[in-house]
């Protein structure tokens, strides 16, 4: 599981997001997928991380899973979830919080830029 991330999304676009967590485990020398059944995640984007969540740019929360019993989850976000305004570099503010059935939540910081889109009309079925 990585400890950060640093994505890049266009405004107005869908964006889907695999992520695979797992541990190492001392028995066998590799790493294990975690089991995820049960899990929720928490994607928040914000301009001021200081702020509350009503402050949020995007905010996620899903509990359905790729493939749980592999450590696969998906973020997955519709055009109309990206649609927040361009950022300048660094780029906003952002985590996952994740909630396992049992044990403590952990939260992944990372970074998300967001560049303008030049398309504003989306052509649907044609």
């Amino acid at each position: 599981m990585a400890e950060t991330f640093d994505w890049t999304i266009t405004r107005g676009d869908s964006f889907n997001e695999p992520l695979t967590f797992k541990v190492w485990d001392a028995g066998t020398s590799a790493y294990v997928p975690v089991d995820l059944t049960g899990s929720t995640f928490t994607f928040t984007v914000k301009k001021d991380p200081a702020k509350d969540d009503t402050a949020r740019l995007i905010q996620k929360v899903w509990s359905v899973h790729t493939d749980p019993t592999n450590g696969i989850t998906t973020l997955e976000l519709d055009p109309d979830e990206t649609e927040v305004d361009p950022n300048p570099k660094p780029g906003w503010s952002a985590d996952i919080q994740w909630e396992p059935a049992a044990g403590e939540c952990k939260t992944i910081h990372g970074v998300l830029r967001v560049k303008q889109d030049v398309t504003k009309t989306r052509q649907l079925g044609g």
